[in-house]
């Protein structure tokens, strides 16, 4: 489970700083998935040295923070969709569309993990 909490908070903040640097530096809203991927990352180190179930919830947490807050990007691609027939490519909702898959991703097989685990338990 930390190899996933590591690999996910890297490529997340890895993913942050390219957006941002794609984007020309024009703004600093596109290193979101870095705020979100730093504090996971470092969740994932610390989990990895002493694997705390707390700990491991908590970047559980910042993921579901990073799904919650790239919706609305979702959102605008699935109306653009349904009411024009069409995409328009928006750099910024695209971005937010890859993180929400990714963070959903995340999130399940961070739950399939834990049920997992919970199962062989009892």
């Amino acid at each position: 489970m930390t190899r996933l909490i590591i690999w996910f908070g890297g490529l997340l903040t890895a993913f942050g700083l390219i957006s941002y640097l794609g984007s020309g530096a024009a703004s600093i809203t596109a290193l979101a998935p870095m705020a979100i991927g730093l504090p996971i990352l470092i969740l994932g180190f610390v989990s990895h040295n002493n694997p705390n179930p707390l700990v491991m919830h908590s970047a559980a947490a910042f993921g579901a923070l990073g799904l919650l807050g790239t919706i609305g990007g979702v959102s605008g691609v699935i109306s653009t969709l349904v009411l024009d027939g069409k995409i328009i490519p928006q750099t910024s909702v695209m971005l937010q569309t890859v993180m929400a898959l990714g963070c959903a991703t995340f999130l399940g097989l961070y739950i399939r993990d834990m049920l997992r685990n919970r199962q062989s338990t009892s």
